[in-house]
């Protein structure tokens, strides 16, 4: 059930690409300031900062996550997950607004940036194809689960980046 809700949540930000660009404003100081650096002239560096990002925030949290089941903290997990995905979002609109290079640039900045999670999808995809019991009688099933839910987060995940980052902003008809 979680899951739909969540599917439904992303259809719905998606849809609403145009005004979720409006959160974060080009005007933003911290962005004025971003622009300056020439590494948002060429998209491959860009494509590689956004690249790093994804990876210092995947790591972040997962290490957030960890650290949550050492101390057996019940639900906090949920509020770490949210956390992290607004964090992705903002991060990935910010390097949206900073990149003033050509319009195909962007594309070649949102594929590799996206990048990371077409790596960890491999990953996943490779787990699950490999996956054997541990001990003689191990049900594998849980943990088959587990990765088919991985499997589906670093889809989104990838697609979500490209389309934040990668694909040009739609000119509405009112502006």
């Amino acid at each position: 059930m979680i899951g739909v809700i969540g599917i439904a949540v992303i259809i719905l930000i998606m849809f609403n690409r145009n005004m979720m660009m409006k959160v974060v404003s080009p005007t933003n100081p911290m962005i004025q300031k971003l622009k300056k650096w020439a590494l948002f002239e060429n998209p491959w560096r860009s494509g590689f900062l956004l690249f790093g990002c994804n990876l210092f925030l995947f790591t972040s949290i997962s290490g957030l996550l960890y650290m949550q089941m050492l101390f057996l903290l019940p639900y906090i997990h949920i509020v770490i997950m949210l956390l992290g995905v607004l964090t992705s979002l903002y991060c990935w609109l910010v390097l949206f607004h900073c990149y003033y290079g050509p319009e195909k640039g962007r594309l070649i900045m949102g594929t590799i940036g996206s990048g990371f999670y077409l790596i960890l999808l491999i990953l996943c995809i490779y787990r699950l194809l490999t996956l054997t019991p541990n001990f003689p009688g191990d049900d594998t099933f849980m943990a088959a689960v587990g990765i088919v839910f991985g499997i589906i987060v670093t889809i989104t995940a990838c697609v979500c980046c490209f389309i934040f980052t990668g694909v040009p902003r739609r000119k509405s008809i009112n502006n």
